[in-house]
Order: C-alpha cells, then structure tokens, then sequence
C-alpha cells in the first residue's frame, strides 16, 4: 500500500539530498499524483497505477529534475561551485540544469553542439535565451569537435577555474 513518498523513493532520505534541501528546498515537487490505469486485458489479479512524475515541477522538465537533484546534491556535498554540462544548443537538460544550478548559487558553463557550421550567430531564442537569463556560461563547440574533443574541452576548462 502506497503511503507516502519516502515508500516509493527511499533514497529520498539520502544524506546528500540535505545538501539541496539546506538552501532552497527541494527542486522537485514531491506529492505528485497517482492514477490508477486501466488496460484492456489486464488479468484481474493485477492492478496497474502510474505515478505522475512528469508533475514534479513543470519549470525544471518533470521527472528529469529527480536525476538533477541528486547530480546538483553530488556536486554541492563536494564543495563545488561550479557544473558543467552539454548538449544542443536548445537542450532542456542544459536549460533545466542551468536554471536549477542559479537556484543553488552554483556557476553554470553549458557546451553546446552547434551542428551549423557558423559558429559567431547562434541567435537568443527558446532555451538558449533561459540559459543566458539565468547568467549561464555558453561555450559554442562545433558538432566534430563536440564528438571528439568535447571531454579534453571541459578538463582544460576545469583547469582553468
């Protein structure tokens, strides 16, 4: 029986969550729904429920921010002060981890593939735009040098920081 949170995810109870909860709470909204579902055929024996994790918090991409909880908790146990991440230029992980990094104080650096070979005009729309409002570091990477060159980019600029 179903009861609460903490029975579904036990590792809610993480020590490392402390580190997220101690500055702003948590990222996610906790109490979201489950919904009994019905599909044909399914022996009467069975009952089927989903658990409504696309509803933990519309602004930071639904069930993607549990993942980033415990990333951004990681981080923060460690002392850090900065992340880094990549994707594409409108990747809702980039703009969900730089706008959940601003909510914990931490620096954001988001590389991201660009697959146009004109990397100086990247235009500011749709995620691109968040992620600089959010004050963001954007570093461009064309998509070869993304593929083969994106890991010795980040160290050196780790090095750098």
């Amino acid at each position: 029986m179903y009861e609460d949170d903490t029975q579904l995810y036990p590792v809610l109870n993480h020590p490392k969550h402390d580190a997220i909860w101690k500055i702003d709470g948590w990222l996610a909204q906790r109490n979201t729904p489950i919904h009994p579902w019905n599909i044909p055929n399914l022996p009467k024996e069975f009952s089927l429920f989903i658990k409504r994790d696309d509803l933990t918090g519309s602004t930071l991409s639904g069930n993607k921010i549990r993942k980033l909880e415990f990333l951004l908790a990681d981080a923060l146990d460690k002392k850090c002060d900065t992340i880094f991440t990549c994707g594409g230029i409108q990747s809702n992980h980039c703009r969900s981890t730089a706008v959940a990094a601003r909510q914990l104080g931490l620096n954001c650096y988001l590389f991201l593939r660009n697959l146009n070979r004109q990397t100086t005009d990247i235009g500011c729309k749709g995620n691109l735009l968040l992620n600089r409002m959010v004050g963001s570091h954007v570093i461009v990477v064309p998509q070869l040098q993304y593929k083969s060159g994106l890991k010795q980019m980040m160290e050196k600029m780790s090095e750098k920081l």
